[in-house]
């Protein structure tokens, strides 16, 4: 059993809004990604989970605790940040902190002040002055300041500089180290893919997938742009290249790019008998590669060729397959 317990959970809110029969634990010391785009429950999930509002259906358990009928209990163990946190604006920043800290029952701040230090934080001023990125910061304090075992983060860094959301990286790598239990809804999948062993994959409402994120990082694909001497020298590698591999190929002119997933052998002995002027490659992002969960796919890249001329099956401006 897992130390957070989501069973068969639907809370309609009606015209497909809500989560549908949704299942999905999260074992002890793991940090669970939780992905899907705008609207797709991951929220509404979490706020079931915080005892806020009521399933329709099914269960939320955290420790065995019913998320409901024990929110008190639970909501003062864990640590908490919302994707939208309710300040009190009267307040300044560090007067927040010590409310939060009295709501809990802490008999201080905890680790306040060393979050504070990595996140460069100085809440002296109001809040109802502060920026998002400001607020952001707060509510990352509040959430870990009691050093919680357990930990439910929507969107932890929304609002965060670069810097600070891979400072923010290091403090979830650091509690995952010290054996925390994490579940973290994120739309950056960077984030998930640095953090997380595992993602659950929702859409609509309804669980799409749960996934291996290592996996998911070995098999990701590699975008590769070549930009060759003239366009006599791309088409003859595109026709080559064709015949002994399949995969996504496009050509505009002397520039050809690929999709190549696994081995690089083939393109790397094929690429190597042409004159290349220039040479870029990419990684594919865990949101591209996710996209086929959601029923999208990518469109083609580069320009419109009205004139249909294709080489070797390959047609010049728009992404299609080969072979």
């Amino acid at each position: 059993m897992g130390v957070i317990e989501v069973n068969h959970v639907t809370k309609d809110y009606g015209k497909g809004r809500g989560v549908f029969d949704l299942s999905f634990s999260v074992d002890e010391g793991e940090v669970l990604g939780f992905l899907g785009p705008n609207g797709a429950g991951k929220t509404t999930t979490i706020r079931q989970l915080m005892g806020f509002i009521r399933p329709d259906g099914g269960s939320l358990q955290i420790r065995g605790k019913d998320c409901f009928k024990e929110r008190d209990v639970i909501q003062r163990s864990l640590g908490y940040l919302p994707g939208e946190i309710a300040f009190i604006d009267s307040m300044k920043g560090m007067e927040f902190v010590r409310f939060v800290a009295r709501m809990k029952e802490m008999k201080d701040l905890g680790r306040a002040d060393e979050l504070m230090e990595r996140f460069e934080l100085h809440p002296d001023g109001k809040i109802s002055r502060m920026s998002k990125g400001m607020k952001q910061k707060i509510g990352i304090v509040c959430a870990f300041m009691n050093d919680p075992s357990i930990l439910i983060l929507d969107e932890p860094t929304s609002g965060l500089d670069p810097l600070m959301q891979n400072r923010f990286v290091e403090l979830i790598l650091e509690e995952r180290k010290r054996g925390k239990t994490i579940l973290m809804s994120s739309h950056m999948f960077e984030e998930i893919e640095k953090t997380c062993r595992r993602a659950v994959i929702i859409k609509a409402g309804r669980l799409v997938s749960v996934e291996d994120v290592e996996k998911l990082r070995d098999s990701k694909g590699k975008k590769i742009e070549v930009r060759f001497a003239n366009e006599g020298q791309a088409g003859a590698f595109v026709k080559e290249y064709a015949l002994s591999e399949h995969g996504k190929v496009w050509r505009q002119d002397a520039v050809v790019g690929l999709q190549i997933q696994g081995s690089m052998d083939v393109f790397l002995k094929t690429v190597s008998k042409y004159h290349v002027v220039d040479l870029q490659t990419q990684r594919q992002s865990l949101e591209e590669l996710f996209m086929h969960f959601y029923g999208e796919s990518e469109g083609g890249k580069g320009g419109e060729d009205s004139s249909g001329e294709n080489d070797g099956g390959v047609v010049r401006g728009k992404g299609v397959h080969v072979g």
